[in-house]
C-alpha cells in the first residue's frame, strides 16, 4: 500500500504523539517524509529512530510561532526537496493554566500564548508553503470537536484552546475556497481523543489510530475540500 511513493509530506511537530506516529504511517505509505520538531533534542532522537530511512525522512527545525522559524524552514526545505505534496500542520499547544480557567476568568495572556501557536503558526506555515504546493496537493489542519460549535457550542472551560481550533477551523474553510481553482484540498481533521501529553490520562486512543484520518486525506482522491472531518467523514462545524 505505497500509495504516496514519489509524494513527499511534511509534519510539523513530529517529535511525539500523532506528529511521532504519523512519520512512521507516512513512511510506511512510501512518502518522503520530512519532519520538524522545535528543539535540538528531539531533532537528534528522531534523527537517530530513522537513521536506516536514508534521505527519505528528513529532520528540520522549526517554531511555527515564530514567523523566521517558518521563513528558514520554508527555504530548507525548497532547498532539499524537488516537488512538495502534502502539508500536515499537527503541531500545536494546549496550555497547562488554560484546563483550570472557565469562559468568565480567561486569561488574554494564555489566549494569546495559545493562538500565537495553533493559529497564527499554522496560518504562517500554510501561507509559506503553498506557494510550493502543486495542483493535487493537499493541506490538512489537525483540530478538535472542542472547536466544535455545532450542538451546544463551545465548552466554558479550556476557552483559549477552544476558541483557537474553531479560528482554525473557520481559517481553513477560507483557504480551501481560495485554493479551489489550483486544485489543492485543505482540510480540518479531530483525530480523535489521543493518547498524548496533550490528550492525558483519559484519552481512548492510541497515536497510531490518531493517524487514521490525517493518512486518508492525505491519500484520498480529489474530490470536496474545505471540510471538517472525523473517522474518515465530514462533521458538522
Amino acid at each position: 500500500m505505497n500509495e504516496l511513493t514519489g509524494k513527499t509530506v511534511l509534519v510539523t511537530g513530529a517529535n511525539r504523539g500523532i506528529g511521532r506516529a504519523l512519520a512512521d504511517r507516512f513512511l510506511a505509505l512510501g512518502a518522503t517524509t520530512l519532519l520538524t520538531a522545535r528543539s535540538a533534542a528531539a531533532r537528534e532522537a528522531l534523527a537517530r529512530d530513522f537513521a536506516g530511512a536514508g534521505d527519505r525522512v528528513r529532520v528540520f527545525g522549526c517554531d511555527i510561532a515564530d514567523p523566521d522559524s517558518v521563513r528558514a524552514l520554508r527555504d530548507a526545505v525548497a532547498a532539499a526537496v524537488p516537488q512538495f505534496d502534502v502539508l500536515v500542520n499537527n503541531a500545536g499547544v494546549f496550555v497547562k493554566r488554560d484546563r483550570l480557567m472557565y469562559a468568565d476568568d480567561l486569561d488574554p495572556r494564555v489566549l494569546e500564548e495559545t493562538l500565537r501557536t495553533n493559529l497564527f503558526g499554522t496560518i504562517a506555515m500554510c501561507t509559506a508553503f503553498i506557494p510550493l504546493i502543486p495542483s493535487g496537493g493537499r493541506i490538512i489542519n489537525v483540530s478538535s470537536t472542542m472547536g466544535q460549535l455545532s450542538d451546544g457550542g463551545l465548552e466554558p472551560y479550556a476557552v483559549a484552546y477552544s476558541v483557537s481550533k474553531a479560528a482554525l477551523n473557520a481559517y481553513t474553510s477560507a483557504l480551501a475556497n481560495r485554493l479551489r481553482e489550483r486544485h489543492i484540498l485543505a482540510d480540518v481533521v479531530h483525530p480523535g481523543w489521543v493518547q498524548t501529553d496533550m490528550g492525558g490520562p483519559g484519552a481512548q486512543i492510541s497515536p497510531e489510530e490518531g493517524t487514521e484520518t490525517i493518512a486518508f486525506l492525505a491519500t484520498r482522491p480529489a474530490g470536496e475540500t474545505g471540510r471538517f472531518w472525523s473517522q474518515k467523514r465530514v462533521v458538522d462545524w
